[in-house]
């Protein structure tokens, strides 16, 4: 099986945002952008715990002894409106 695609952070934030969002599951982010359901279900742990910033290469990776932020819905509301700003610039 070969190697699959590199993305940016930005191509990485807008997949984990898409799965966060509820727009679709890790499986469909998964496949439509020709990446594993297990690259999407980290970018998206990242992403929550640390930001884009967690989306860099060699950003650590959350240890199993840590918890996972749960997402409210007014902070789910504050990430759509910065990924919508990001989208139109």
């Amino acid at each position: 099986m070969g190697r699959l695609p590199q993305f940016s952070v930005e191509e990485k934030a807008r997949i984990a945002s898409s799965v966060i969002s509820g727009e679709l599951t890790a499986r469909e982010a998964a496949l439509r952008n020709g990446t594993s359901v297990s690259s999407v279900y980290r970018w998206r742990a990242q992403l929550l715990m640390s930001g884009e910033s967690g989306l860099l290469g060699d950003a650590p990776r959350p240890r199993p002894s840590q918890k996972v932020k749960v997402v409210t819905k007014k902070e789910m509301d504050v990430l759509r409106r910065v990924l919508e700003k990001a989208e139109n610039q």
